[in-house]
């Protein structure tokens, strides 16, 4: 998905990271969302849906980070967030000192406990000045568990065990320059996760309100096993997805390795033993109701042994 900016704003194609574009006071950006047709989008502002922001087309009258998500087909066809278009608020004459911006996203819409989970950290100077010794610094839930740190795309980035604390040094960031870090963990357990990255520097920063980016996501109490044995000997001869009783609304669909359609059923009754296929890989799309009504979608494979 490849998100540009129309109108006055010049077209993003070809930037290396996030875009950057000024907003005044009382002025429209209007941003598009380019790609193949898709049935309907979702806005993001700062990481929160945008209420009613669900056309191809949507028109910013404030700063923030905006992304944006395509679906095509429902909501088990969604694509990742597109990479941020950052508006941020125009230079006023005499400002000194600098806006510096930190934004989180993670690489699932959804995950289980048990599967990996990266974060991607953008810190952005917006201006007008140059910043000098720049911290970023992410301090992990109980909930995640520490995978790695690969090289920042600038500056040095450290993990401190005991105060489960990653610290990413810049000693420079120009005006209008951005600097990404990747950092890699595990879901420790079920919940909801909350976890907040947050930036300074040595000058004054004249918007505190992008200091801080919090990334929430809420991992249903679901175990989804990546194998079974379809031989009738009584013991582990279906799939069974633990956890499910809790969310009778559910349905799960099975596909071949050709993408047919093989089995397919809605409050999902942990009787799909495979009969009659041959030992293999299959995909899987589970849709489940969440509390809050919204549908949790989760795909992945499983192998069916004989």
């Amino acid at each position: 998905m490849i998100v540009f900016l129309t109108g006055s704003a010049a077209v993003a194609f070809g930037q290396s990271g996030p875009v950057v574009r000024p907003i005044e006071p009382g002025r429209q950006v209007r941003l598009t969302a380019a790609g193949t047709p898709v049935s309907r989008y979702q806005w993001y502002r700062n990481g929160q849906p945008v209420a009613g922001a669900t056309r191809v087309s949507y028109t910013a009258t404030m700063p923030g980070i905006y992304t944006v998500v395509a679906f095509n087909g429902g909501d088990a066809c969604a694509s990742d967030h597109s990479d941020p278009v950052i508006l941020e608020p125009a230079p006023v004459t005499g400002l000194r000192g600098t806006d510096m911006a930190v934004f989180k996203t993670a690489d699932a819409h959804q995950v289980l406990a048990g599967q990996t989970l990266s974060y991607l950290l953008t810190v952005t100077n917006n201006g007008p000045a140059g910043a000098m010794d720049i911290v970023v610094t992410d301090i992990l839930p109980p909930e995640l568990e520490f995978e790695g740190l690969p090289p920042a795309s600038a500056g040095a980035a450290s993990y401190n065990p005991g105060e489960r604390k990653v610290t990413w040094l810049l000693p420079v960031l120009q005006a209008r320059q951005s600097a990404t870090l990747k950092v890699m963990t595990r879901v420790a357990k079920a919940g909801n996760i909350e976890n907040t990255a947050v930036v300074t520097a040595t000058q004054p920063d004249s918007v505190a309100a992008n200091n801080r980016s919090t990334h929430r996501l809420n991992v249903m109490p679901l175990f989804i096993p990546n194998a079974f044995t379809a031989n009738n000997d009584g013991r582990n001869d279906r799939f069974r997805i633990i956890g499910l009783e809790r969310y009778p609304e559910n349905e799960l669909t099975i596909f071949n390795r050709w993408g047919q359609v093989i089995f397919q059923q809605k409050q999902y009754q942990q009787k799909w033993d495979a009969n009659g296929l041959d030992a293999g890989t299959y995909v899987y799309i589970l849709r489940v109701r969440d509390a809050a009504g919204d549908w949790q979608v989760f795909k992945g494979h499983v192998v069916v042994l004989r």
